[in-house]
């Protein structure tokens, strides 16, 4: 996707698996809130309180309401939206200077394109 290495899960409970193993270095997760097994709040939940709390997360959501806590993400795509909005916010957090991603993580943010 967008040139970089994706691991993909289908569910809420296999992305918290994905996210644990010792052998995968994830720099972000792009998670559905509304997802089988477990939400994607959930899933951002256990993020935070992981060895790994910084870990960028993009949340996904046709619905804003389904946002348990906005803070636990980065930023927030509302449905629909276009593949290249999401290429750019993932720019925005992976790009070496990181001066752009400082500025998405101060706050959540609602972006649609």
């Amino acid at each position: 996707m967008c040139g970089y290495k994706v691991e993909v899960a289908s569910n809420g409970r296999d992305a918290v698996r994905l996210f644990d193993r010792d052998r995968i270095e994830v720099d972000l997760v792009v998670t559905d809130i509304n997802m089988p097994d477990m939400s994607g709040n959930d899933v951002a939940r256990h993020i935070r309180n992981s060895p790994k709390p910084e870990t960028p997360i993009i949340a996904i959501t046709g619905t804003v309401g389904e946002i348990d806590d906005p803070n636990l993400f980065n930023t927030i795509l509302n449905k629909p939206f276009k593949l290249s909005a999401l290429g750019k916010v993932i720019r925005l957090f992976l790009q070496s200077d990181q001066t752009a991603a400082t500025a998405y993580e101060s706050r959540p943010s609602m972006a649609a394109s």
